[in-house]
């Protein structure tokens, strides 16, 4: 009676394991199956980008800067690699039958897509600051380097709030905080430029009061 008792358990984790077998097996070939082709496809993005000259494009612009000089077609051909890698992990979690720990596989692999979005939001956004921080930059005008700096600083600030939202990152305090800055920042903007012009037009004014006075 006691062998009985010590096998039992043993011969519980044996026919467990031969009944998660088929589920394993079908996993295993899923997912696979599913990496040879995001390898494929991963691979045809980054070879339609690099032969449309997108990666020589930003290096001549020098937008290429705003993400470390890296070469974009790579990282959004290794994206979408992984991005459809992880479309294939969802039905092998499916057929692992693992109870509730193949629901949080699978809802943690629907989530995946939603980091693969924000990365893209954010790789984009960097590159969005930075040619229109260079546009300003160029205008040669006073302050417009600072100007610029604020812009490229606000516009990443407001692509990582989206990113984060993307994620599910809900940052409403931030978002109020940002508001605030960019509020505080235009009107700054707007009395500088007020006091520009004031100063600009100060000698016209002066000759418009005094042909006013001649005039009554």
């Amino acid at each position: 009676m006691a062998i009985v008792n010590v096998l039992d358990p043993l011969v519980s984790l044996w026919n467990s394991l031969v009944n998660a077998l088929p589920g394993i097996a079908a996993a295993v070939i899923i997912a696979v199956f599913g990496y040879i082709v995001a390898l494929v496809i991963g691979y045809i993005v980054k070879e339609v980008l690099l032969r449309t000259g997108f990666d020589r494009w930003l290096t001549r612009s020098k937008l290429n800067k705003a993400i470390g000089g890296a070469s974009l077609s790579v990282i959004l051909g290794t994206l979408t690699k992984w991005w459809i890698f992880v479309a294939f992990l969802a039905p092998a979690a499916r057929s692992l039958q693992l109870g509730e720990i193949s629901v949080l596989l699978v809802k943690f692999v629907n989530w995946l897509p939603n980091l693969f979005v924000a990365i893209v939001i954010f790789l984009f956004g960097l590159i969005a600051a930075h040619y229109i921080s260079d546009m300003v930059r160029h205008k040669k005008a006073k302050g417009a380097n600072l100007l610029a700096d604020i812009i490229q600083w606000a516009t990443v600030i407001f692509i990582a709030i989206v990113a984060l939202g993307q994620l599910g990152v809900r940052i409403s305090f931030a978002e109020n905080i940002f508001l605030i800055l960019i509020g505080g920042v235009a009107i700054g903007i707007a009395i500088a430029l007020g006091i520009s012009f004031g100063y600009a037009f100060r000698d016209e004014a002066k000759t418009l009061v005094r042909r006013f006075r001649y005039m009554r």
